[in-house]
């Protein structure tokens, strides 16, 4: 199922023409494989404010679905589309009253053409966005992706409790999994495992820590510890009903700033 989209892994540089951009937008996608490789990780760019920047996630959908694709871009938009690799021909769709969309594309080694359609009315389509793809040399292997995990008991409690921790989850590959991407190549998922449950220890460095202290307390969750080390380098750590300890840790606070 997963194989022939290894066609796509590695950074393409990207050439958008839309018609209601008067000028070609240049940009670049990037595909890689999260570790495991039951996920492929799409980012794409572009230099254009009407051209979103956006992250994409490519599995097995529920039950008997197929392959979707989970998409969130820079405006907050998010969609899931359907999606088709079948002879070199990737194909992804979605049916939304008043706003129907398709792409497809004939994958070639170095470079290939894509077509975005959408129709306001069922049936009546017309081309949209259209994106030339350009390979840019680099080795094609499936990257390092870091993630790490936090076992559960319930589920439904951990995702009312994490996101005053770390905000809202990047995507939820399923019914009893979330993943926060929290920073590129670096991503933490919590998932229901009641066996394993409470003994899960994870640790985040981070460049102000005061900052991201400031913002969870914001959201409603204090520090169950906080600790300076001998060179300065400061740790919190909280932890979740199930007793997972999640610390962040930071340098030293710059000089005449308070603790």
């Amino acid at each position: 199922m997963f194989e022939p989209f290894d066609a796509l892994i590695g950074t393409w540089s990207t050439e958008a023409t839309h018609p209601l951009v008067d000028e070609v937008v240049p940009g670049s996608i990037t595909f890689e494989w999260l570790e495991g490789g039951r996920f492929l990780i799409q980012r794409s760019r572009n230099d254009h404010e009407l051209i979103p920047d956006a992250i994409c996630v490519i599995g097995a959908g529920q039950a008997d679905e197929g392959l979707v694709m989970e998409y969130f871009d820079s405006r907050g938009v998010r969609r899931t589309y359907a999606v088709s690799l079948e002879d070199g021909l990737l194909r992804m769709w979605r049916e939304h009253p008043g706003f129907d969309q398709r792409f497809s594309a004939t994958l070639a080694p170095d470079a290939f053409e894509g077509q975005w359609q959408v129709a306001e009315t069922p049936g009546q389509w017309h081309d949209d966005l259209k994106v030339a793809y350009h390979r840019l040399a680099e080795p094609r292997v499936r990257p390092l992706h870091l993630f790490a995990g936090l076992r559960v008991r319930d589920f439904q409690a951990a995702r009312a409790w994490y996101p005053q921790l770390l905000g809202e989850p990047t995507f939820l590959p399923h019914a009893t999994e979330a993943v926060w991407t929290l920073a590129e190549d670096r991503s933490i998922y919590v998932v229901e495992h009641p066996n394993g449950a409470g003994h899960s220890v994870a640790t985040i460095l981070v460049h102000d820590l005061d900052a991201y202290v400031a913002a969870i307390a914001a959201r409603g969750l204090e520090p169950d510890e906080r600790e300076t080390y001998s060179n300065g380098v400061r740790k919190v750590v909280y932890r979740d009903p199930d007793g997972n300890e999640i610390g962040f840790g930071g340098p030293p606070p710059a000089a005449g700033s308070p603790d």
